[in-house]
């Protein structure tokens, strides 16, 4: 939240009194899926440098799908980040979407609001030893897809890891920094299959294809690659 204005905006000490709306001249009311929870159990706040708590978290403990910030301390020219966990209830499937809506009130006024998705994506489960395949997911997986794929795999009785592209950052290391994964599929899989049915040639590095096949030929053992994507970066590759 940024404050664009001149003026500070301060909330009064008995702003948080109500059981959800806070009360503040500004709030934010945030809509969530009904697949969505709040994680924390009692309402939390954090200022950061705006002071101790900038914001308040309030719902009503029997009917979640609405978050209520109300701001306490905003300054002129300033910014606030509001923070709270959520979780997926077991409803949302993997590669669904489901939908969250902020809105920005000023003085009980809706003033702005924008609405965004937020995509159900697996872990990455670090096994001893590991499953028979590691699937690779990311933006462009789709539910019906996967389908497809779990079909297939489930005929083929394979026990399959996932890496998702997206919310790890990239494939092999992260794609902003260039940095290697502290928790990371590389040279785990070296006698298993990899696939990898969506490649992008910004998010997959070809040396650790490579690397794949190398590591299998020093353990004495085989190793295979299933991939797919538009030809021309699967030519470059």
């Amino acid at each position: 939240v940024t404050n664009q204005s001149a003026f500070n905006f301060v909330a009064p000490g008995d702003a948080v009194a109500a059981t959800t709306t806070c009360s503040c001249e500004v709030e934010l009311r945030i809509r969530l899926d009904r697949r969505m929870l709040v994680a924390a159990a009692e309402p939390t706040g954090s200022g950061g440098d705006l002071g101790d708590p900038g914001y308040v978290l309030k719902f009503h403990p029997d009917l979640k799908d609405t978050v209520y910030v109300g701001i306490r301390n905003l300054p002129a020219k300033s910014s606030l980040v509001v923070r709270f966990p959520m979780l997926l209830e077991d409803k949302a499937e993997l590669f669904d979407h489901v939908l969250c809506q902020v809105e920005l009130y000023m003085h009980g006024k809706l003033v702005e609001y924008c609405s965004n998705t937020v995509r159900v994506a697996p872990y990455f489960v670090v096994r001893d030893p590991p499953g028979d395949a590691l699937f690779v997911t990311g933006r462009g997986t789709t539910r019906s897809s996967f389908l497809q794929w779990q079909c297939l795999l489930e005929t083929l009785h394979l026990d399959v890891d996932f890496w998702d592209t997206e919310r790890y950052e990239g494939f092999s290391f992260f794609r902003d920094t260039g940095l290697r994964h502290e928790v990371t599929w590389v040279d785990r899989y070296g006698d298993r299959l990899l696939i990898v049915p969506d490649y992008r040639p910004e998010l997959v590095c070809g040396l650790d294809l490579a690397r794949h096949f190398t590591l299998a030929a020093r353990l004495g053992d085989s190793a295979a690659l299933l991939i797919a994507g538009d030809r021309a970066p699967l030519a470059r590759l």
